[in-house]
């Protein structure tokens, strides 16, 4: 039996109580999370356009749009609702096997296909952690060099995900299944080039659509190559550098799971992950010594030397581009003392005083930390000098919202409600987050679409 079909077999066949408790309460921490920063991304351009579009492409009135206040088709609901979910990069991610952002690409699929067949709380759950175990696997098998060829993990990844919760959705056998997963894989796309334009969330809500597809069309009786992952111009061939393993996509399939193993990291700040340990240090630095702007003379963040081939951009001139930006960075925690959903904008980007501190900010990188087995197994160290001469350094080796250093509940309900704020009414906004804290509990997930669609 090759990978895609054991996939297939698994996606078919996990049943609820065949899950950890443990991984439905990361679940349910991260469809929270998704969601919120989903409504938050209705006020981004991107979001505006994106759900402009789908309104005007039309479609039967199966699933809602986030705040939109409409019903489209699923494919388009999910394109829409997963391209608003990245809007911001404040959705979480996951290492080291996804490579990025599971939920963005998984969750939009789930709730589009699940608000049409009327499934219940406990479904979702099922579905998402499918789609979740089938995206990381895929991630395992072929490794860091299928994100160092320049692919965008959070698509291609998040495709394959997608059309397993789906074909779980669906209800699909294992061998249509099979061919959802290799209809996904002729899907797959994302370049990592679009990183800091309205292209890079475009790239969840396409990994979203295209499972729904994916699965939508093999339940018809579409069919692809059942060995679309460990064919010899398959998947993790055609689509990976340096080399692969099937077998860890498959290895412990069904007995250990990810979601567990690994966790899911929730952002504090709406911004590229790889920046948050330096901005962990450099707010514990501003406040504990109280520092001002006019007093720093420079500012020396110690990362492996694949941070700034993520963080890409030295000088941006976009709220987009500051996403990816350690200068900007490190100079508003500087100004503002904060890196909140305000800071991330075009205007607060191109305030001089701003702009005139990103030269302060440069890289140093010990040769011990290189590539990424260096950035996750060095701290990262952030050190100021003054303009007297005085040197302060701070060291941080789980940032905030990794999953060892987890956000608390309060926590992860106040981010919700700063996402929230002004998109949907405050009633609404109580009600969803007791819908979604006791999810399984729901009957028919269209119950909270509503809520949130209204």
């Amino acid at each position: 039996m090759g990978a895609t079909e054991e996939l297939a077999q698994f996606a078919f066949d996990l049943g609820f109580d065949d899950v950890p408790e443990e991984a439905f309460k990361w679940a349910k921490d991260s469809i929270l999370d998704c969601i919120g920063v989903a409504l938050a991304g209705t006020k981004k351009d991107v979001g505006r356009i994106m759900t402009e579009y789908v309104r005007e492409a039309g479609g039967a009135p199966e699933s809602g749009v986030l705040a939109g206040g409409f019903k489209t088709s699923a494919a388009n609901a999910a394109l829409a609702n997963g391209t608003l979910a990245h809007a911001l990069d404040y959705d979480d991610y996951s290492l080291p096997n996804w490579m990025g952002h599971p939920t963005v690409p998984i969750l939009p699929a789930v709730l589009a296909l699940g608000e049409r067949k009327k499934i219940s709380g406990k479904e979702v759950l099922l579905a998402y952690v499918i789609g979740y175990e089938v995206g990381g696997r895929v991630g395992a098998g072929v490794g860091r060099g299928h994100y160092e060829c320049g692919w965008h993990a959070t698509a291609t990844l998040g495709t394959m995900g997608a059309a397993a919760a789906s074909a779980r959705i669906l209800k699909l056998d294992t061998v249509r299944t099979q061919m959802a997963l290799g209809i996904a894989s002729s899907e797959a796309s994302g370049l990592r080039q679009n990183f800091g334009t309205m292209t890079k969330p475009l790239h969840a809500g396409l990994a979203a659509r295209n499972g729904v597809i994916a699965a939508s069309l093999a339940a018809k009786g579409f069919t692809a190559d059942g060995c679309s992952l460990e064919g010899p111009i398959g998947f993790s061939k055609v689509l990976t550098a340096g080399g692969y393993d099937l077998k860890k996509m498959t290895a412990g399939l069904g007995k250990k799971f990810l979601i567990v193993e690994h966790g899911i990291s929730i952002k504090p700040y709406p911004c590229c992950a790889d920046g948050h340990r330096c901005i962990d240090a450099m707010l514990h630095l501003v406040f504990k010594h109280d520092l001002r702007p006019q007093d720093v003379k420079s500012i020396e963040c110690r990362t492996s030397d694949m941070v700034p081939r993520i963080m890409i951009r030295e000088r941006p001139q976009t709220g987009d581009e500051a996403k990816f930006s350690m200068p900007f960075c490190m100079a508003i925690a500087l100004t503002d003392r904060n890196l909140g959903l305000r800071q991330f904008t075009t205007e607060r980007v191109q305030d001089p005083r701003v702009q005139e501190l990103f030269p302060l900010t440069s890289w140093v990188h010990p040769p011990e930390a290189t590539g990424y087995e260096g950035m996750e197994r060095y701290p990262e160290r952030v050190t100021v000098t003054l303009r007297d001469g005085t040197v302060y350094s701070h060291e941080v080796s789980e940032s905030k919202g990794r999953p060892t250093n987890r956000l608390t509940e309060s926590e992860l309900t106040a981010k919700f409600r700063e996402c929230a704020d002004g998109v949907i009414l405050p009633e609404r906004i109580d009600r969803s987050i007791e819908m979604l804290h006791s999810l399984e509990k729901l009957g028919d997930i269209s119950e909270l679409i509503d809520l949130l669609c209204g």
